[in-house]
C-alpha cells in the first residue's frame, strides 16, 4: 500500500477504502431552526414596538441607527405606555377621593433620555427662558445656585435675569461713549 501511494511520483492517485460519507457542514433543517429562533425575537419586537437593535439583533444597525432607535424607543414605545399608565392611576387612585383631586399624577421621563447629553443639553438651552437655573439644576439632579438670579428665568436680551436691573432705566443716565473724533491730538 505504501508503495503504491506515496512518493512523488504517486501523488494525486485516488485511494479506495471501505468507509461511509459524512458530511462537514451542518444540516439545513439544523440553520432553519436558528433562523426560526431569529425570525421569532422579530416578530416579539414588531408586536411591542421594540426596535431589534435595542435587544442585540443587530443584522443592518449602525451605531448612527441605534442612538436614534434609543430615542425613538424612548419617545414613541414608551412613552405612550406612561400617558396611559398616568391617566389610569389618575382615575384609579386620585379621582375617587375629594382631598386628592388637587394632586396630578406625572411620571419623570427625563432619566429615560439622560444617555443622550446632546439633546438634555440643547433642550436646556431653549428652556431657559421658561425654567429658572435652579429648576433646570433640579432636573439635573444637580445642587442649587444660592443667588436670587438663579430662581427665575433668563431673557434673551443680553441674557440677563428676568427683573433684574441689567441697563439703566433712564437711557440719558448711561454714561455716553467717548468720540474718537473728539479726542486732541497727541503725539506722546
Amino acid at each position: 500500500l505504501q508503495k503504491l501511494y506515496s512518493g512523488p511520483d504517486n501523488a494525486g492517485r485516488v485511494l479506495v477504502t471501505s468507509g461511509e460519507w459524512s458530511a462537514i457542514t451542518e444540516a439545513p433543517a439544523n440553520t432553519q431552526v436558528v433562523e426560526l429562533a431569529k425570525q421569532s425575537r422579530e416578530e416579539i419586537c414588531s408586536a411591542y414596538g421594540c426596535p431589534p437593535p435595542l435587544i442585540g439583533i443587530l443584522d443592518r444597525a449602525i451605531m448612527a441607527n441605534v442612538r436614534e432607535l434609543r430615542s425613538h424607543s424612548a419617545r414613541d414605545v414608551v412613552g405612550p405606555q406612561v400617558t396611559l399608565l398616568e391617566g389610569d392611576l389618575d382615575a384609579q387612585l386620585l379621582a375617587g377621593d375629594p382631598d386628592l383631586s388637587a394632586l396630578l399624577i406625572e411620571l419623570e421621563m427625563a432619566a429615560v433620555l439622560r444617555p443622550d447629553l446632546e439633546g438634555r443639553s440643547e433642550t436646556w438651552k431653549n428652556q431657559r427662558y421658561v425654567r429658572s437655573l435652579n429648576e433646570i439644576r433640579q432636573t439635573e439632579g444637580l445642587p442649587r445656585i444660592d443667588h436670587p438670579d438663579a430662581d427665575m428665568p433668563w431673557m434673551p436680551l443680553n441674557e440677563a435675569p428676568l427683573g433684574a436691573d441689567s441697563a439703566p432705566a433712564d437711557p440719558s443716565a448711561a454714561p455716553a461713549a467717548p468720540n474718537p473724533k473728539d479726542r486732541l491730538y497727541d503725539p506722546a
